[in-house]
Formats: structure tokens, C-alpha cells, sequence
């Protein structure tokens, strides 16, 4: 789904809230198919996943940016 899909969703619902997940740290993923090391990639993932939490933080509107997303709604 668009994010202007969910938008339009949500207006169909008392409430709507919308949580991006995933914006760097599916990096890793693509890095432990290309070298196999198990060991970089939890490195990489733990450090992608940090800067995740602080980039959505700091920046909510890049969550519209994310690889996955919890969209709760309440009628």
C-alpha cells in the first residue's frame, strides 16, 4: 500500500497511526547474501538498526521511506 492509500484508509477510522520499520537495516540483508559472514552481518545489522531508531526519531517523516510498517486503526 501507498502511503496516500493509507492516509485515505485512515480517515475511515476513528484513529490511525502509521509506524515505519526496516529504512537502513535491510541493508544487511543484501550484505549477508553477497559475502555468506554471518558475523558481519549481525555487526552491520546491530549498527543499521541503531541509526534506525534515531534517524525515525529525529525524522518521522522518513518512515514513509521504510521496507515495513504497522499501520493500526481503531473504529
Amino acid at each position: 500500500m501507498t502511503v496516500k492509500q493509507i492516509s485515505h484508509l485512515g480517515r475511515s477510522f476513528h484513529r490511525a497511526k502509521f509506524r515505519g520499520y526496516h529504512l537502513l537495516s535491510i541493508f544487511p540483508q543484501g550484505l549477508l547474501w553477497v559475502t555468506g559472514n554471518q558475523r558481519l552481518f549481525r555487526c552491520s545489522l546491530r549498527m543499521t538498526e541503531a541509526a534506525d531508531r534515531w534517524l525515525l526519531k529525529l525524522l518521522p517523516f522518513l518512515q514513509r521511506y521504510c521496507w515495513a510498517a504497522i499501520i493500526e486503526m481503531k473504529k
